[in-house]
């Protein structure tokens, strides 16, 4: 196989196995008697989990090797679905949160990081954004793929199911299933020949300290780390109070809209990156200001859903933002691949999945308790005021930058 069969075969699996879980993430621990409180407990410990280990075992991955820490990842969360399916204690249920986060730190920015090296030694440089474009594109379809034949898997296998066993850990199964052959198919998916094979010297081995240094001093890395904090801003507001908005508008709408929207989701986010690609065949755009435009496009955008007072309405706005934000993922990957060294690049994905989750953290603690005084649509009106100005304040940093650069080649 070639390497962009193989990559495709990951992308495929990987996303298959995520769509099948996140159709009953919630459901699943509903059915084993938990509350909503414990709910927020136990997203919270795997979100928490992730948060503290993602840079330390990123940095690990550039240092011990990316695959062998991917198919640890593959590995820790393969036993956490398993004991998902048997544990029933909420305090066990907490360590294997744990563990999932575990496993969500461990596959940070591995594999990212290795297909980008294997794409720029194998592939033309026109064709890299393209094939990103291809391999987020394929990665969200097979969400998508998962998603909705996890609506319908629980009652198709319901005239088999034990008295003993909750419907919905037929997901579980099947999430299993997938990941087991996700991991025992890792040494044929990423074998390294020559010069990739190559163990690292100890002059070669980034330190922790270097590779966030040298974040800080690439300009346009910061501003990488920019938008990504405003795009985990956004992220959270949707996942969070998407569901609560829509029960608001529609009282009476039946949970298979719930499934058709989460599948939507994923068909948006594959459509995003199919886009962008055949956009920039026509109008090449510098990854610095894809960044920018689309992080300027996202603030009306999240405008016109605030302002949504249909089903329709509110639903096309929704897969509209799902759509622009999923552009994001091309540029970053990019940007990453033409300003950091291979030998740091795991950490520096990781530094951005980080990045992402603090977005999160300061809109929750920072925003969130203005949503009862202004509404949801208040709150993505004022979220998409704070993405303007954010955006705005992007633009003019990369304007200065070009300056500077002009006004240093100058004769």
């Amino acid at each position: 196989m070639t390497l962009i069969q193989r990559l495709g075969i990951h992308h495929s699996l990987k996303g298959l196995s995520l769509g099948l879980f996140l159709t009953v993430q919630t459901l699943f621990l509903q059915e084993k008697g938990l509350s909503l409180w414990h709910l927020g407990i136990l997203f919270g410990t795997f979100s928490v989990t992730a948060a503290l280990l993602e840079l330390p075992l990123g940095f690990a991955a550039d240092r011990l090797g990316r695959i062998r820490l991917y198919a640890l990842a593959r590995a820790v969360g393969l036993l956490g679905i398993v004991l998902a399916i048997y544990v029933d204690q909420f305090l066990l249920l907490l360590g294997v949160m744990a563990l999932l986060g575990t496993s969500r730190a461990l596959d940070s920015g591995c594999i990212e990081a290795w297909q980008s090296e294997r794409l720029q030694e194998t592939e033309p440089t026109t064709a890299y954004t393209r094939l990103l474009a291809g391999f987020h594109t394929l990665s969200a379809l097979s969400m998508a793929a998962g998603a909705l034949a996890g609506c319908y898997l629980t009652d198709a296998l319901a005239p088999w199911t034990p008295a003993s066993m909750q419907p919905t850990e037929w997901n579980l199964i099947a999430q299993a299933t997938v990941t087991l052959l996700h991991l025992a198919l890792i040494p044929v998916l990423f074998r390294e020949t020559g010069r990739a094979r190559r163990e690292m010297t100890k002059a070669d081995r980034p330190r922790l300290q270097t590779a966030l240094l040298l974040a800080w001093r690439l300009r346009p890395v910061r501003r990488l780390l920019g938008v990504a904090t405003a795009l985990g801003m956004l992220l959270f507001a949707l996942e969070t109070y998407w569901q609560p908005r829509l029960m608001a508008l529609a009282p009476n709408t039946a949970y298979a809209v719930f499934g058709w929207l989460v599948t939507g989701y994923f068909l948006a986010a594959a459509a995003g990156p199919a886009l962008l690609a055949m956009l920039l065949k026509r109008w090449p755009v510098t990854t610095d200001r894809q960044l920018v435009i689309i992080l300027l496009l996202t603030s009306p955008a999240l405008a016109v859903l605030a302002l949504q007072t249909t089903l329709p309405g509110f639903a096309s706005g929704y897969l509209g933002v799902m759509l622009i934000t999923s552009m994001l993922g091309i540029p970053m990957e990019a940007l990453i691949a033409d300003q950091v060294p291979g030998p740091m690049r795991s950490t520096l994905y990781s530094l951005l999945s980080l990045t992402l989750q603090a977005g999160g953290v300061i809109l929750m603690f920072g925003f969130s308790w203005l949503v009862p005084a202004l509404s949801i649509g208040g709150f993505w009106l004022l979220l998409a005021a704070v993405l303007l100005v954010a955006g705005i304040g992007e633009f003019l940093d990369l304007r200065s930058q070009r300056r500077a650069a002009f006004a240093g080649v100058r004769p």
